[in-house]
């Protein structure tokens, strides 16, 4: 059974059937340069662009245009 069958299988929380969904958002990199901080920002920006794009979605992170650092 794969991780969304999973997710999607109701299960008894005190005697009531309960639901439970997630939209997912991935961040992956081969270079050494990037850091966690950088990671979990992309991946909570597909994670977002996952939940736009209907429930039970998994978006990777794909960066559109190279972003200037902030300061």
């Amino acid at each position: 059974m794969s991780h969304r069958a999973l997710l999607a299988t109701p299960f008894d929380l005190a005697g009531a059937s309960v639901n439970v969904g997630a939209s997912i958002g991935l961040a992956l990199r081969s270079d050494t340069k990037t850091g966690a901080e950088e990671l979990i920002r992309e991946a909570d920006e597909a994670m977002y662009e996952a939940k736009r794009a209907g429930k039970g979605r998994v978006v990777c992170f794909a960066p559109t245009v190279e972003r200037a650092p902030v300061a």
